[in-house]
């Protein structure tokens, strides 16, 4: 039976988190050493841990997803990592707001709701610190900038809030302008260095993609030129997106560069699994190859040795038959 939608065609909390959560389990995998966006810990194989899929897969501890959801917050029926909208929240009740808001409640001191802006940004500071420091690799880090837009985008609101206080006449706040000034020079400077990481990986992807492709053609005489091409040609596509300075281009290439990584080594593979693979790749005529390229290369003899086991047991199976 289909879900009621709300006029937003949007399913109602309940409804959604009766089967938007998926839990990871042998017969639907998480990727190992996650982090857990919300807490910013490791999702560990005995803890309790969902996934929700969207366009992309977002995992999270159920508990800490669950606070999400429950929360006060006026996006908590969109998904932390993305801001992909999920369900229509439940309205908050006069209990829930006023047990949120119950330690920060003074209304009549604004340094004090200024330190309480602090202590949120600093928190959002500390998780973005966390995860972009813990994922080393070309795919971590691409992957990473593609999942962490809402809290790059709560930063930056950060930054325009404090700046806007400073600019700002208000004695109440004289004494804290001097924190308000450096957590805005400290964010910056990690959105700064965070971005430019980015972009260094991104570029070794295309990187690696344009060899991958190159290696591909060379290696694979019977492949459609038409499919070769077309790949070749989305690879180019993004290649030329590092440059641009348009926010739409910078998604777009973000979100591409995982899928299109993963199509392509799906050719690969497929490829792999019919010739043997070049072992002179190896030499050192060869130094481009990095890790992706020399996993290929492995998982192509892997699958030519499985496929000459799979044809003689085949045989000897035959042969007993008769």
């Amino acid at each position: 039976m289909a879900m009621k939608k709300t006029a937003k065609q949007l399913p109602t909390q309940n409804e959604f988190l009766q089967t938007g959560l998926v839990p990871c389990s042998l017969g639907s995998p998480c990727l190992q050493d996650t982090l857990c966006s919300i807490c910013t810990c490791v999702c560990k194989a005995d803890e309790e841990v969902v996934k929700i899929v969207h366009g992309s897969i977002c995992i999270f501890h159920k508990e800490c997803i669950m606070s999400w959801f429950s929360s006060t917050h006026r996006m908590r029926g969109t998904c932390p990592n993305d801001r992909m909208e999920l369900f229509e929240p439940d309205r908050l009740t006069p209990q829930q707001i006023a047990a949120e808001g119950a330690p920060f409640m003074d209304r009549n001191s604004l340094a004090l709701i200024g330190r309480f802006y602090l202590q949120d940004a600093k928190h959002r500071l500390h998780v973005f610190l966390r995860i972009h420091n813990d994922f080393l690799t070309t795919d971590e880090i691409v992957h990473d900038w593609n999942t962490s837009v809402a809290l790059r985008e709560m930063l930056e609101e950060d930054v325009r809030f404090f700046r806007g206080e400073l600019a700002s006449a208000n004695g109440d706040l004289e004494d804290i302008r001097v924190e308000f000034q450096e957590m805005v020079e400290a964010i910056q400077t990690e959105l700064t260095r965070a971005h430019a990481k980015y972009v260094a990986a991104a570029k070794e992807a295309i990187t690696s993609l344009r060899f991958r492709m190159n290696w591909i053609r060379e290696n694979s005489p019977n492949q459609p030129t038409n499919t070769l091409t077309y790949y070749e040609a989305k690879v180019e596509e993004l290649g030329s997106l590092l440059s641009s300075a348009y926010l739409s281009d910078q998604r777009h290439l973000a979100r591409s560069l995982g899928s299109l990584s993963q199509q392509i080594n799906v050719l690969g593979r497929k490829l792999c699994s019919q010739v043997q693979p070049d072992r002179n790749l190896r030499n050192a005529e060869h130094p481009g190859l990095d890790e992706e390229d020399l996993r290929m290369l492995e998982v192509a003899e892997q699958l030519r040795q499985q496929t000459n086991g799979d044809d003689e047991e085949q045989a000897e199976g035959g042969a007993s038959l008769n």
